[in-house]
């Protein structure tokens, strides 16, 4: 059984890290919820080049997480 393309970043990061199971997902749902909440925390706060590096550093997860999700969805059909 393989979860949706879209997860599978996050299961083969449950399955293969040499931590419990537990922990890894406490880890994966705190970071759902500053992901979630960081706009909040940071409206109006600190300068235009600040927000810029927020901004950058926040693609830059979204894209390695989408590359994780394809390469995990390639590598599961074989």
């Amino acid at each position: 059984v393989s979860p949706p393309w879209y997860m599978l970043a996050s299961y083969l990061l449950l399955q293969h890290l040499p931590v419990p199971a537990w922990l890894s997902g406490l880890v994966l749902l705190a970071a759902s919820v500053v992901v979630l909440l960081l706009p909040r925390w940071l409206h109006g706060e600190g300068t235009p080049a600040s927000r810029r590096r927020i901004r950058l550093a926040g693609t830059a997860v979204l894209v390695v997480w989408f590359v994780l999700s394809v390469l995990g969805a390639l590598l599961g059909r074989r």
